[in-house]
């Protein structure tokens, strides 16, 4: 090949600098499937994608436009025109790259090298290929790009079909990347053989195998559901669906007459029963999900002790290891079995995990690009570093709730007909609030409320993890803040309503029981402070409770009952054996209506506050509810019925009452271990304080 006359003609530029941006956005799509916060791509996503081929092409265009002049003048005659095309096209392309790499501080050696070497290959074989074999270079580019194509849709197919893999992010790289090898070498390979033998035909035989390559990826998406569920199975047992929301207080749903529409959960109540005070076994996360999935009463603080005791004490909340918990009794059945869950402070280490095969645990309160540049992560930490004001627009806290929906699908078409255990727990409606648009109200002076975040520029805690400041003309903040909360729980509501589809699609509604509940309840100012675990009143420990599956009947029960059932009752309504450790007593036989529920068995709560002054406990017995503090033995009597919002105490009108409910709670303390034995830390326990103190729960060191 000659140099053309004339260099002003530029066009043979727009393969090689197309070929190598199509290469870097490749990258960049790589390394967003990798991420472990990936859900898969919107259509505003394909879009930023797009938009990112369209960048990287023009610039490396147009570097390439310079250095080619460079190289035309520098370079020896018997080097050719399309040497110093690719070679330009090849130096502009790294020097991208080496620009990404530079602002990316996650981007290892490995990865720098990887991207280098991918980039050279191209012009490299491309030159050679034309030299060698005479492959024109047009038929080299074309080549490359199919290989780049067909690497990003095995991307996206072994994605879809490796999503729960422990190790999906190395199997889908290295799927892409052998995909894309052997989509490049073999279609090189059949066009010089076919060159060889037949000319005429080449042509046709190349565009046939690229075409079959990149069909391949394309047929594995389109039966990929149909594939992973084609697992069946001979047991017809019935299966379970636990969902938990967390920190969703009953009242402010639709279905409890509250302001947030919750669809879904209306729905799911119309379907089977759904307990009016139903209440959670403590009023934040980890004593009361231990509790829930362990069926234990938790412990409580040690009335009197220091705050050094406290830490130690709340540290070594976990299910007790000789408790078998529901997870492990079903995967002996033969279930299969897993838990998604959204709140980082639900560690392994606390036993809740016991008996799932698989399992994930997100960090809630970390960061994730959003919109348009979520597949362009290279390009987002560059844009990080020299505009950050404009990065910034495309951060969000992640998106908790939509990995974990895509986690739950996935399981559910990876059962087949087999019997599944599916625990979901979902990080909304807790802070941070920040639900999508569609589900806001009203505007407000922040985009989002993340009081232990000051990344997002709203109010900050103040004098601990109850007090939030909000300024100037608090009442209309507060009502900005109420309306994202109840946004977070439409949002969340639809999720669930996701699940619940996928569920129908699959065919396994009618032999699957469906139980929604909450962890515990939030505090929206209702007595002037903000969050939760400091109080044991309503808005805290009311929690929404709903069953569904076979057998149920529509009805609402309105005994009062507590978290510690669940286990149990879902145990009885699948027909396996309940452990003796479990403290809480099945509610089947109400659901399924073979007798009424008791109204005499009082539902007891233990605080286990690490906010509050004193440790807590509580006892509801059909209308009231009485609340005594451990250690300065005071006590507060309420009417749930005639006072739901708590104001008025009634302990000096009924004071017999109060004795009575008093000594119920004393003589239902002295029933189960409530008090901790805590020695010195282990690591276990070092690890969960640290966790605790990461989320804000606990002061530092």
């Amino acid at each position: 090949m000659t140099c053309p006359k004339s260099r002003s003609r530029h066009a043979d530029l727009l393969l090689p600098s197309g070929t190598l941006g199509l290469f870097l956005a490749y990258l960049e799509i790589l390394r967003a499937h990798r991420s472990s916060f990936w859900y898969g791509m919107t259509s505003v996503e394909w879009l930023g994608f797009a938009f990112g081929l369209t960048v990287y092409t023009l610039v490396v265009l147009v570097l390439a436009l310079i250095l080619r002049q460079i190289l035309l003048r520098l370079l020896p005659r018997r080097f050719t025109a399309a040497y110093a095309t690719w070679s330009s096209a090849a130096i502009a392309a790294l020097t991208v790259w080496a620009a990404l790499c530079a602002s990316s501080t996650t981007a290892r050696n490995a990865t720098i090298l990887a991207g280098a070497l991918a980039i050279l290959s191209v012009p490299a074989t491309i030159v050679l290929a034309d030299a060698i074999a005479g492959m024109p270079t047009r038929t080299g580019g074309a080549i490359w790009i199919a290989a780049a194509v067909a690497g990003f849709l095995a991307l996206i197919a072994a994605n879809h079909w490796l999503f729960l893999h422990a190790n999906r992010a190395s199997l889908i790289t290295r799927a892409s990347v052998a995909w894309a090898a052997v989509t490049g070498s073999g279609a090189a390979a059949a066009w010089a053989w076919t060159q060889r033998k037949r000319p005429r035909q080449a042509y046709v035989r190349l565009c046939i195998l690229m075409a079959a390559c990149l069909a391949a990826p394309l047929v594995v998406l389109q039966y990929e559901p149909q594939l992973a569920s084609a697992r069946e199975s001979a047991q017809r047992k019935p299966s379970v669906l636990l969902i938990t929301a967390d920190a969703l207080r009953a009242d402010y749903c639709s279905l409890y007459g509250g302001a947030a529409p919750a669809p879904t959960l209306e729905s799911l109540a119309k379907q089977g029963a759904w307990v009016e005070h139903s209440y959670a076994l403590a009023p934040w996360t980890i004593p009361s999900v231990v509790g829930l999935i362990g069926s234990q009463f938790p412990r409580i603080l040690t009335p009197g002790a220091d705050r050094e005791r406290w830490d130690k004490e709340t540290a070594s909340i976990r299910v007790p290891s000789e408790v078998t918990t529901l997870a492990e009794c079903l995967a002996a059945e033969g279930y299969a079995t897993a838990a998604f869950v959204g709140n980082y402070l639900l560690s392994p280490r606390i036993g809740v995990f016991q008996g799932f095969e698989r399992r994930r645990v997100l960090w809630h309160l970390a960061r994730e690009r959003r919109g348009s540049l979520r597949s362009l992560p290279f390009l987002h930490e560059f844009l990080s570093r020299a505009a950050p004001a404009v990065a910034r627009r495309w951060e969000r806290p992640i998106d908790t709730s939509m990995i974990l929906t895509r986690d739950a699908v996935t399981f559910l078409r990876r059962c087949g007909s087999g019997p599944f255990f599916l625990w979901v727990h979902y990080m909304d409606p807790h802070e941070p609030y920040n639900p999508p648009k569609r589900y806001r109200s009203i505007e407000g002076p922040w985009p989002l409320f993340s009081p232990g975040d000051a990344h997002w520029g709203g109010p900050q805690y103040g004098n601990g993890i109850t007090d939030v400041p909000l300024g100037d003309n608090p009442d209309a903040k507060t009502a900005y803040v109420r309306s994202l909360y109840a946004g977070e729980i439409r949002y969340m509501d639809w999720h669930v309503g996701q699940v619940l589809n996928e569920l129908a699609k699959l065919g396994r509604k009618d032999d699957t029981y469906v139980l929604f509940t909450s962890d515990h309840g939030e505090e929206l100012w209702d007595r002037g402070r903000f969050n939760h675990g400091h109080s044991l009143y309503e808005e805290q420990i009311r929690v929404p409770l709903i069953c569904a599956g076979p057998g149920i009947a529509p009805r609402l029960i309105t005994t009062p009952l507590s978290a510690v059932d669940v286990i149990p009752t879902l145990a009885e309504l699948v027909g396996v054996e309940t452990d003796h450790m479990w403290h809480g007593q099945s509610l089947a036989p109400i659901l399924l209506e073979r007798h009424r529920a008791s109204a005499s068995r009082p539902c007891p709560i233990q605080g286990a506050n690490f906010t509050a002054p004193e440790p807590l406990q509580a006892i509801i017995s059909e209308t009231h509810k009485l609340i005594r503090g451990a250690e300065t033995e005071r006590i507060e009597l309420y009417d749930l019925r005639s006072d739901p919002k708590e104001q008025h105490d009634l302990c000096k009108d009924h004071p017999e009452l109060a004795a009575q409910l008093r000594t119920e709670l004393s003589r239902w303390t002295e029933s189960f271990p409530t008090r901790f034995d805590v020695q010195d830390l282990d690591e276990e326990q070092a690890e969960m304080l640290q966790r605790l103190r990461a989320v804000g729960y606990l002061g530092d060191e």
